[in-house]
């Protein structure tokens, strides 16, 4: 338990953003000198927290679109047909040119369980490419998912809500953890009669 008026030390332990932010800080007291870091000094622990909820400003998503056909041509003609119909909804929606990117595509054979080396040819064909899309219009998103599934998008494979105040407010998180501990830190000195060291 802190004795004496030792200064102390704040440590960082985590910090997580998703559309909040949490932020916990340690205080432990330390030596003021290489000979008295020989003995453990009188301490108190404490963790601070707290939690900043924000508002989302700007989505991600990822999407797919997904055909298949026993030839590998329709197979990707189909596919060509459902990306324009995707593209031209997203454009459509207001989503700007540069935050829409296609970046994979894939073509891969189906074979029957039955497959031999006498049997070898293909059941049918998958065709697969994706789109990443940054979406800064929140308002009405759910009708934006439902209008990109009803013009060519098979499937929506991830969806991330962001800040692009994320500095700020983990700013705001920390401060508020660091006087949480403070607070306590010093709640908990009262208790023994004891000052907490300077910071």
């Amino acid at each position: 338990m802190n004795h004496s008026s030792r200064p102390l030390l704040f440590r960082v332990l985590h910090i997580a953003m998703n559309t909040r932010l949490i932020l916990l800080v340690a205080l432990a007291t330390f030596p003021v000198s290489h000979a008295l870091s020989q003995v453990a000094p009188p301490q108190i622990s404490v963790t601070g927290s707290s939690e900043v909820k924000v508002a989302p400003d700007e989505i991600y998503l990822r999407l797919g679109v997904e055909t298949r056909h026993e030839t590998m041509e329709e197979a990707k003609r189909q596919n060509d047909e459902r990306m324009t119909k995707a593209l031209a909804f997203i454009k459509s929606s207001g989503v700007k040119e540069k935050d829409v990117q296609t970046d994979f595509i894939s073509i891969e054979p189906s074979y029957d369980r039955g497959f031999s080396s006498t049997n070898n040819k293909p059941t049918y064909y998958v065709v697969r490419k994706s789109i990443e899309i940054r979406v800064t219009k929140i308002s009405g998103f759910d009708d934006f998912l439902t209008g990109l599934l009803t013009n060519g998008v098979t499937t929506i494979h991830d969806i991330d809500f962001r800040t692009t105040q994320l500095r700020k407010h983990r700013d705001e998180a920390r401060a508020m953890a660091i006087q949480a501990a403070k607070e306590k830190a010093d709640a908990m000195a009262r208790e023994l009669g004891v000052k907490r060291g300077k910071v």
